[in-house]
């Protein structure tokens, strides 16, 4: 008679993908069978972590005493609750410039005076360097703080 696979649990839901593949490597090195989400399911995050039903207190027991913190990458942390649920924003200030260096070239080209298309390129630099100083790219899933990038 053939095995019944046995089902399988989600341990955890990481900060990032290599955080969690360091996580399945260390439990794989203890001898449990782990997966990251993208293993065998479509659809599931390679965030995500998933072990045998069976395996899961032991799972549980070494992974809480697996270190995180020195693999985490400190923009993938919340300044005002420390949550790991975060997501990139949109690159606001990249668009900004693009469109507005596309309308100063389409301006210097076909209208008159040709200055205007110098002072719209030099508006759009600024205001791509202003928008990135408030909108920031990093975003909490969790309490909506918004944050630039910390820089090393």
């Amino acid at each position: 008679m053939a095995d019944i696979p046995e089902r399988h649990v989600r341990l955890a839901s990481l900060p990032d993908a290599a955080i969690a593949k360091a996580a399945e490597e260390e439990l794989q090195k203890n001898g449990i069978p782990a997966y990251t989400g993208s293993g065998f399911h479509r659809g599931r995050s390679d965030r995500e972590l998933y072990v045998p039903e069976s395996y899961e207190a032991e799972a549980r027991e070494i992974l809480t005493a697996f270190d995180i913190g020195e693999r985490t990458d400190p923009n993938l942390i919340c300044p005002r609750c420390s949550a790991t649920r975060v997501k990139a924003q949109p690159p606001v200030a990249v668009i900004v410039t693009l469109a507005g260096v596309a309308a100063a070239v389409l301006i210097f080209l076909f209208a008159e005076p040709k200055w205007l298309g110098a002072i719209l390129f030099a508006g759009a630099i600024i205001a791509a360097a202003v928008i990135e100083r408030r909108v920031g790219n990093w975003k909490c899933l969790n309490c909506g703080a918004v944050w630039l990038t910390k820089r090393s």
